[in-house]
């Protein structure tokens, strides 16, 4: 806050160096399951670079310290975890290191909710990156191990993959709003660029003279077209170190472009998909977690991370479940059920990062002070989330729990399906569908937010009921 600057930090997993662009073609579960599924892992390398660049003089073992406790003497299984267990028992079953770590001998099937875990080989791994830093991960007998697990299980990633890793620094990515507010999220290969679009067309909705934005079903359709735009311009994104992107983004972020995007939005219906200028589809990615920071000096740290889908590529090693964002990436000659080509810029290339839809997001006021702090999971649907949840606090004057708890409309612009929980306005839903939309009711949540707002010098926060969350204020 001192500063004014602001930045965002890439520590997304790349594909190996011997990875390439057909390497899935003829066999895409090897992108999900396996030890070819497994991009090189860059979190503890971007944590260690947090800590160096904005850190306090807490030291980098006391970070650990809550982790291997739970992981040690165990601690009660969740809802979530064990019904996240439940759904992939057989491959627990069938797979001997996951079998060592979530399969209850008791029971003779996987933990249950209420019963205790213990992750004793992960206990030693955290311990032991505590007391010898993250290089304990990335070089010598820990890596070397690792290495020859994941290419037993028929992966390409080296230790040389594995030690070149290094994390990027960027600027973020920027939309300047309406009054002053200054909305930054994170550059390609992550969705700010998505986020801000959809923001900015929203932004121009609302009431010149109250500033705020009608809470009513036309806001829906509009959201929801607003989302159909920003997400097929998403196939066009890839990582901006292998491809040009700025015009885009540029083009994305930019309030005339917003102008020009809302003027093609009608009030009265909606429109096939080739309406939208998409070009190519997008992969969907997955899961995620997100934590948002506020501290008493007005940093602000919006963080997503993820290992891609429950239990990623089922490859583990003394405790740790590895990623599999080789899933993340497009794969040549892939149609869709739409007919649509893969989306080449995010095509398979050696140290590459696969695009994501995470968008971490810090939005500030005209005089540079954190309005709000958000971020969270659910793959594709993270971003339309997080625009969401955004738009009610600021604009409709929400709280940051009425705006996260809140039911969730969504769309994608493929398939070209408008999703929305089920407590969502019958109203609405019945509203979306006169208009022309296909209306899919969830059986369950979209998403999962977490986030803090300051309104009148207060700072709130709340993260979702959905996932057994709740709020907290001064």
């Amino acid at each position: 806050r001192s500063s004014g600057l602001e930045f965002a930090l890439n520590a997304r997993e790349t594909a190996p160096g011997g990875a390439s662009k057909d390497m899935f073609v003829d066999n895409p579960t090897a992108a999900k399951y396996g030890g070819l599924a497994v991009a090189v892992p860059g979190a503890l390398r971007g944590y260690r670079a947090l800590l160096d660049t904005f850190g306090t003089s807490l030291e980098w073992s006391v970070l650990f310290e809550d982790a291997i406790r739970l992981a040690r003497n165990g601690f009660p299984l969740g809802f979530f975890q064990a019904d996240a267990l439940k759904e992939i028992e057989h491959d627990v079953y069938t797979n001997e290191n996951m079998r060592n770590v979530y399969w209850n001998p008791r029971t003779n099937t996987t933990y249950k909710e209420g019963e205790t875990l213990l992750q004793k080989d992960l206990a030693d791994t955290l311990e032991n990156i505590a007391k010898h830093g993250v290089d304990y991960f990335y070089k010598g007998e820990f890596a070397e191990g690792m290495i020859q697990e994941i290419q037993k299980q028929k992966g390409l990633m080296t230790t040389g993959d594995l030690s070149s890793y290094k994390v990027v620094w960027n600027r973020t990515t920027t939309a300047r709003l309406s009054g002053g507010r200054v909305l930054h999220s994170v550059p390609p290969p992550g969705s700010g660029a998505v986020l801000a679009h959809i923001m900015a067309i929203m932004d121009g909705y609302r009431d010149h003279v109250t500033g705020r934005l009608a809470d009513d079903s036309l806001t829906a359709h509009r959201f929801v077209e607003s989302c159909k735009f920003a997400y097929a311009k998403r196939s066009q994104l890839g990582d901006s170190a292998f491809v040009d992107v700025t015009k885009l983004v540029d083009q994305m972020t930019s309030s005339d472009y917003a102008d020009r995007t809302r003027k093609k939005i009608q009030d009265g219906r909606t429109f096939g998909p080739s309406y939208y200028s998409g070009l190519r589809a997008f992969r969907q990615d997955h899961g995620t977690s997100h934590l948002s920071l506020l501290d008493e000096n007005g940093d602000a740290i919006a963080v997503t991370a993820t290992i891609n889908t429950y239990f990623g590529s089922q490859v583990v090693f003394r405790g740790v479940v590895l990623n599999n964002h080789m899933d993340d990436f497009s794969i040549p000659g892939e149609s869709n059920a739409w007919g649509l080509s893969s989306s080449e810029p995010n095509f398979v290339r050696p140290g590459k990062r696969p695009m994501s839809s995470t968008a971490p997001s810090v939005v500030v006021d005209r005089n540079g002070n954190v309005e709000l702090v958000l971020g969270g999971s659910g793959g594709s649907k993270i971003t339309s989330a997080v625009a969401w949840a955004s738009m009610r606090c600021l604009w409709q004057d929400r709280t940051i729990k009425d705006a996260i708890d809140s039911p969730r409309v969504h769309h994608q612009w493929l398939p070209n399906e408008v999703d929305v929980e089920k407590n969502f306005s019958e109203a609405t839903i019945k509203y979306l569908e006169q208009k022309g939309h296909n209306v899919i009711v969830s059986s369950g949540p979209l998403s999962f937010l977490g986030g803090i707002v300051r309104r009148n010098g207060r700072i709130f926060a709340n993260y979702d009921y959905r996932r057994g969350g709740s709020s907290d204020g001064d």
